[in-house]
């Protein structure tokens, strides 16, 4: 393989010391003739080629000039002439040589010919008049092969002779404004097309053929040229037909030609004599046409005042666009060896992406291997390791799972069951302040502070609730809260610490009656209780546990759709959607294990067990929590000094005033407050299971995805393998293209490393 990194621009200072040299001279020749067969090549679909295109309308003179130029004739006629670009190359020789050939850049169309099916033509000086002919021939071979009314495809020309300047032009098809008889109304706009793509290469010197006889306001090439070239550095307007001019109109010309009339351009303007048809019509030759031209500039008036010469004629013409040629060629090598280094380390990595076809089986067994090992290091590098690459701003895969894991302890550790007996808005609830027993109803919680309906700056009013009026509570700047009453009379609320308030275990009344046994009615319902729990877990926590189940599930999906991006599968597309098919298989398979756990689970603690010490831990704390409470209030306990020494008497009246409320409650009352202190404590030790065992068997799930994806995925056929490593033929196309283009790449490279100036130096390496 060819080394791109050996390869370097012309050093910065070889002008100061080689530019006007004959060795420097013949390296950019060097230069030019790689460029030029690059541009035969096709290298130019690719790469910004320097090149000088001629332009204009039809009729405009172009190919007059050419034939002047290269002083070879060219198909003529009033109409179009030329239907795709031919190019040019001419090189001073002591011999005279002529090679016409065909460039098929865009393939041929079905049925058409082929490239090689056209011979090249070699003339010597005898042939030389066979060259117009010859050219015609191949672009009509160009036309059929492509069945395009105008082809990108190229004429190539090849000029030797002793009269040459070394120089390449290309010559492109008129602007067409209107379509004859015949031809298809899409032939303008094809031509448009073509002519965009070279006026578009800022490596293009734009040679703008116009007729002196024509507004050059009304030039659409001259328009053209502006878009893409504001500063008319790399556009070189040449004037034709000067001999057609309307008696009296030279001045305006003349204005034109030395810049007067509009915006100068950058490389001023030049203006040729060319044959006319009826020079044509009576066999003037091209010799003859050269020498009418220079008496022409020389002997007419007004153009023979002019003290600058340089502005006529071919052979001045042939001079700047040598000059202009070597310029472009020294200005523009640099960057094309840089953009052929880039482009083709692009085309490698294409390449290299797409993989190569398996021609056999062991072949396809041993890549179908390699593959399925990358996609399992890929996948494992992103649901275990947590590897995300370094570009991305998204969280690693056990990032996300740890964030849907806590967002589900966070919604079951907020419901009924985790905390029931401590009360929320419209709950009824009940609190011990001072010797007094509080209930009512929850209006508001702010703070961390419960306000009652029956609590009010005044003291304690319980409230008649007949259905019909439904208090409401507005805070006010934070601060307080109040309540409208019935009539209508707002009372600002009491707030009570929530250490000091439960939920009112009234709730709980009917499902006790219901339930109620044939027994001493003296302990807790354990029915009761267990209905309770299963109603709750069933309620409250299967549907969070289901979200995290199937987001894992998805996240699963998503990871292993990304690994096998990764596991560089682009080219096979069947073997990608079996791996997807797969993954979704295997994940929902262990998706539905999972969630028979997590049923299973579920079963297990709505029949409530549990032998933790915490559970008896949590029921006393639950029965003493708002005793003590109670008793810090009666005695004014957070407001005493430390150290303070309280009368027996006092502790004495207390203890009475706090005990006093709880002896008037009823049985139904006391086995409601235990049971409910039961079911707090259960639900405590239950959801700090749940929270953690169903994120464990979801983390299982992922864990164990590899384990079980390695127990079929290797189970497949050679046959079932030959199908799933079949490339589409875009697939098979693409990697032919990256094929051609690294060729041609390759090319370019050992091309360029050949450039030698007579020294041996290569300024190119």
């Amino acid at each position: 393989m060819l080394g791109l990194g050996d390869v370097q621009p012309i050093p910065p200072d070889t002008p100061s010391y080689l530019e006007g040299n004959e060795e420097y001279h013949h390296f950019i020749q060097q230069i030019r003739t790689f460029i030029d067969r690059m541009m035969v090549c096709g290298l130019d679909k690719y790469i910004a080629l320097p090149m000088i295109a001629v332009m204009g309308d039809t009729s405009s003179g172009k190919s007059a000039l050419l034939s002047n130029t290269a002083e070879i004739e060219l198909p003529s006629a009033h109409t179009l002439t030329t239907r795709c670009p031919i190019m040019i190359k001419m090189k001073t020789s002591d011999t005279w040589s002529a090679k016409i050939s065909v460039k098929l850049r865009q393939g041929t169309a079905n049925g058409g010919e082929n490239a090689t099916d056209f011979n090249d033509i070699n003339l010597d000086k005898n042939g030389w008049s066979k060259i117009r002919e010859s050219i015609a021939l191949a672009q009509d071979f160009i036309l059929r092969t492509t069945r395009k009314q105008v082809a990108r495809d190229v004429v190539d020309v090849e000029i030797h002779a002793p009269y040459c300047v070394d120089l390449t032009l290309i010559d492109l098809p008129g602007i067409v404004r209107s379509t004859g008889r015949g031809e298809s109304e899409s032939l303008s706009p094809e031509i448009q097309a073509l002519i965009n793509d070279y006026l578009n290469n800022d490596r293009c010197v734009i040679l703008a053929v116009h007729p002196a006889n024509v507004d050059f306001h009304n030039s659409q090439i001259m328009q053209d040229a502006k878009k893409v070239d504001p500063q008319t550095r790399r556009t070189l307007p040449v004037i034709t037909k000067p001999d057609l001019i309307d008696n009296g109109a030279e001045g305006g010309v003349m204005d034109l030609l030395l810049g007067k009339k509009m915006d100068g351009f950058d490389r001023g303007f030049h203006m040729i004599k060319s044959r006319g048809q009826s020079d044509l019509d009576r066999g003037l030759s091209i010799r003859q046409g050269l020498e009418d031209e220079e008496l022409f500039f020389r002997q007419t008036d007004p153009w023979n005042r002019v003290a600058d010469r340089s502005l006529f004629g071919t052979s001045e013409l042939r001079r700047k666009l040598g000059a202009l040629q070597m310029e472009i060629i020294k200005d523009s090598f640099p960057g094309i060896v840089e953009e052929v280094k880039q482009q083709h380390t692009e085309a490698k990595g294409i390449l290299n992406s797409m993989g190569s076809l398996p021609d056999s089986a062991s072949a396809r067994r041993g890549f179908f291997h390699l593959k399925i090992e990358e996609f399992f290091q890929r996948l494992k590098e992103q649901i275990i390791d947590g590897k995300v690459p370094s570009s991305s701003n998204t969280l690693s895969v056990p990032a996300q799972f740890f964030d849907m894991a806590e967002t589900f302890k966070s919604s079951i550790t907020s419901t009924r069951l985790a905390a029931i007996d401590r009360p929320v808005v419209d709950d009824g609830a009940e609190a011990v302040i001072g010797c007094t027993l509080i209930k009512g109803k929850v209006l508001k919680i702010l703070n961390g502070k419960f306000f009652l309906d029956s609590y009010t700056v005044k003291g304690y009013c319980p409230v008649e609730r007949d259905g019909k009026f439904k208090p409401t509570a507005t805070v006010f700047q934070g601060k307080h809260v109040d309540m409208k009453q019935s009539n209508g009379v707002d009372v600002e609320l009491q707030p009570i610490d929530a250490s000091c308030i439960n939920r009112d275990p009234e709730w709980l009344h009917p499902m006790i009656k219901q339930r109620m046994p044939l027994k001493l009615q003296m302990f807790p319902n354990d029915t009761i209780f267990i209905d309770i729990v299963a109603t709750l877990i069933d309620r409250e926590w299967k549907e969070p546990s289901t979200k995290l189940l199937k987001d894992s599930e998805e996240l699963l999906k998503n990871a292993c759709k990304t690994a096998a991006g990764q596991a560089g599968l682009h080219s096979y597309p069947l073997f990608k959607a079996f791996l997807y098919e797969l993954t979704h298989t295997v994940v929902g398979e262990l998706a539905d294990t999972t969630r028979s756990s997590i049923d299973h689970l579920f079963n297990v603690n709505q029949s409530p067990y549990s032998q933790n010490k915490d559970l008896v831990n949590e029921v006393v704390h639950h029965r003493t929590e708002d005793l003590e409470c109670a008793l810090e209030t009666a005695l004014n306990l957070k407001s005493l000094p430390q150290n303070s020494s309280i009368p027996v008497s006092t502790i004495a009246n207390a203890i009475k005033a706090v005990f006093e409320p709880r002896k008037n409650k009823s049985v139904m009352d006391i086995i409601a407050g235990d049971l409910q202190n039961a079911l707090a404590a259960y639900g405590k030790i239950a959801v700090t299971r749940i929270a953690d065992e169903v994120p464990m068997l979801c983390k299982n799930m992922i864990e164990n995805l590899e384990k079980e994806m390695r127990k079929r995925v290797f189970a497949v056929s050679d046959m079932e393998l030959a199908g799933l490593l079949k490339m589409p033929a875009h697939v098979q196309r693409q990697i032919r293209e990256a094929k051609e283009k690294i060729e041609m790449l390759d090319q370019a490279v050992s091309m360029m490393k050949e450039l030698k100036l007579g020294t041996g130096e290569n300024p190119a390496m």
